[in-house]
């Protein structure tokens, strides 16, 4: 599996679950949300000109925090996405040599929102660099503080239902 537009995550089946793939139609809900303010679960917003995630419950906010956003070229998706996968201690591998990486930028955790062609997936994880949040930095993904990424994958481990992120400019 390939995350970030040009990294690659090993052990798909055994460190990354799907969440909750029978239980809901994504279809039921992303034609017609706009707002998080109109979900009555868990919702996440993204603002790339702002640099955040905002977190929602019954339409009302519960937090926000820095991100960090695609860079020139390697931009975060726009639109309606929603959580699809979640795991603690994924691997790393380097997509140019195939080789596992004894360096995880992503620190083994990953929450997955958007799957595109070949594979490729975009999603929130934590990052070593502390100053690359809050800055367009990214191969497309969402990088966060360890703390705030914790308290992120809690808020949505926590959800009833599916948790959709809808990413806006």
């Amino acid at each position: 599996m390939k995350c970030c537009s040009g990294l690659a995550l090993l052990g798909l089946l055994t460190t990354v679950f799907p969440l909750r793939a029978s239980a809901f139609s994504p279809q039921e809900w992303v034609q017609p949300l706009t707002h998080c303010q109109d979900f009555q679960g868990r919702c996440l917003a993204i603002d790339i000109s702002d640099r955040t995630v905002t977190l929602f419950q019954k339409g009302k906010e519960v937090n926000r925090y820095p991100v960090a956003v695609g860079k020139t070229g390697w931009e975060t998706p726009l639109g309606n996405h929603y959580i699809f996968e979640m795991g603690r201690d994924v691997d790393w591998i380097d997509l140019f040599t195939g080789e596992l990486s004894e360096h995880n930028p992503m620190l083994g955790s990953w929450i997955g929102y958007a799957r595109f062609e070949d594979d490729i997936r975009v999603g929130f994880h934590p990052t070593p660099n502390r100053n690359s949040v809050g800055q367009a930095a990214s191969h497309g993904c969402n990088r966060m503080t360890v703390e705030d990424f914790d308290q992120l994958y809690q808020f949505i481990e926590e959800a009833k239902s599916v948790v959709p992120v809808l990413v806006r400019t």
